[in-house]
């Protein structure tokens, strides 16, 4: 009689009833590198145009005028999403919004808002360097929970900007911000009130509480602050 091991290389928990192995626990929540573009979590994410859903333009093409036009028309696509974006946000100027609705349209990818550059020309655009601030900016006031850049400079300037994670098709890497700049603190204190309604029991809260504090306050400062407030009798 024949034995079979059923294996996972990946699982929710070490142990499984259909599996005998499972090689590494990753709970949710999680994508992979093949299905980050077919994830209900895109609902969630900020996603770059072009790089990412399509390719980029060349050096002819990118003219800011008739070149430039019909590569937006033409454009061939790269990563197409199966699900629904939440944020489409690209560098392009919002002069040319139509032609990328049309695009979009025409290969039948959903999103919920497309965010573009409101800057009059790609001269402009160029002389003020705002392509990663842009998307920073937005990725950082938005609730998106990652965005997906097409290129690893401009994601690590969004990364560093936003204090939020950033995964580049270019590299297949995340970056993560430093846990303790300032960006990184900000979306601490934001994301409390959401984290602490989560966590169900109340030393939970507490602890959660406390990490943030330390975080935002430093060691010395959490402890003034704990010598500062009385406990109720």
């Amino acid at each position: 009689v024949a034995a079979f091991t059923f294996a996972a290389v990946f699982g929710l928990e070490p142990l499984h009833q259909e599996t005998d192995l499972v090689f590494e626990v990753v709970p949710h929540p999680r994508m992979f590198q093949w299905n980050f573009m077919h994830h209900k979590f895109l609902a969630q994410c900020c996603v770059d145009i072009d790089g990412v859903l399509c390719l980029d333009p060349t050096e002819a093409e990118n003219d800011d005028g008739p070149a430039y036009e019909k590569f937006l028309s033409e454009a061939r696509p790269l990563h197409v999403a199966t699900h629904r974006i939440g944020w489409l946000v690209t560098s392009r100027l919002e002069k040319y919004r139509a032609l990328t609705e049309a695009w979009l349209a025409k290969h039948e990818i959903k999103y919920d808002q497309l965010i573009m550059l409101d800057l009059p020309s790609k001269a402009e655009r160029q002389r003020l360097g705002a392509h990663g601030s842009f998307k920073a900016d937005f990725y950082r006031k938005s609730d998106a929970i990652l965005f997906i850049e097409s290129e690893h400079e401009q994601a690590l300037k969004i990364t560093e900007l936003s204090g939020k994670p950033v995964l580049c098709v270019e590299t297949h890497m995340v970056s993560f911000p430093d846990a303790l700049s300032l960006p990184a603190l900000g979306q601490a204190a934001r994301n409390l009130p959401a984290r602490l309604r989560q966590i169900k029991s109340q030393e939970g809260r507490k602890s959660a509480a406390k990490t943030i504090a330390r975080a935002l306050l430093g060691a010395r400062g959490y402890e003034t602050l704990k010598s500062r407030v009385k406990r109720p009798a």
